[in-house]
C-alpha cells in the first residue's frame, strides 16, 4: 500500500503513538531504552520538538486508510554545508513491509530537492534497518565498534550517508 508523509503535529501524539515509542521491542536498537520515560514524558517531548526549527519531522501515513504507521525526520546539524541526520521509527505492526524504504525515499526527495541539502547521514544499530537504508541508496561509510551497550553485548553502530549527487544518479 502506498504511503505519504505529512508534517508531524499534535494530532499524531496519541496514546497509541506513545505506547509504540515506549515499546521495548521498538527500542531494542535505540538509546531510548536506557531512559526511564513515561507516556506523559513522551508526549511532552514530542510537543517540545514541534518548536525546533532544525527538526523536520513527518508522520508516515498509509494512503487510503490514513493510518499513522511511524515517523521519519531530518535534523539539520551543519546548515552551512547542507547536512542533516535522518531518523525513522516504524510501528511494529508495519515492520518488514517496505514502508521504511518508501518513507526514506520520500524524505530524501524532500531533503535534496526541496530543502536543497547536500548530504544526509545516519547511524543505526539495527541490521534490518542497515539493509533497508542500503536499498534506499545509502552507502556504508564506517562502523563504530562497541559503542552501544545492550546488556552484556556491545553492538556496532553502522554509519551511513548519501549525497545529493549520488541520490540523483541512483534513484
Amino acid at each position: 500500500m502506498p504511503i505519504f508523509l505529512e508534517p508531524f503535529s499534535t494530532k499524531h501524539i496519541t496514546s497509541e503513538y506513545c505506547s509504540y515509542v515506549l515499546d521495548p521491542e521498538v527500542n531494542k536498537y535505540s538509546y531510548r531504552k536506557f531512559y526511564n520515560t513515561s507516556t506523559k514524558t513522551i508526549a511532552e517531548d514530542a510537543i517540545k520538538e514541534l518548536n525546533n526549527s532544525l527538526l523536520h519531522k513527518f508522520a508516515i501515513i498509509l494512503c487510503g486508510v490514513k493510518v499513522h504507521i511511524g515517523n521519519i525526520s531530518l535534523v539539520e546539524y551543519d546548515a552551512p554545508i547542507g547536512c542533516a541526520e535522518l531518523g525513522i521509527l516504524i510501528f511494529p505492526p508495519y515492520w518488514a513491509r517496505g514502508y521504511g524504504e518508501k518513507a526514506t525515499r520520500e524524505l530524501l526527495n524532500f531533503a535534496f530537492f526541496e530543502m536543497k541539502l547536500n548530504r544526509v547521514e545516519l547511524g543505526t544499530y539495527n541490521p534490518a534497518a542497515l539493509r533497508m537504508f542500503h536499498k534506499a541508496g545509502f552507502l556504508l561509510e564506517g562502523v563504530r565498534e562497541n559503542k552501544f551497550p545492550d546488556g552484556s553485548l556491545l553492538l556496532p553502530e553502522y554509519l551511513m550517508g548519501i549525497n545529493r549527487k549520488h541520490y540523483q544518479r541512483g534513484s
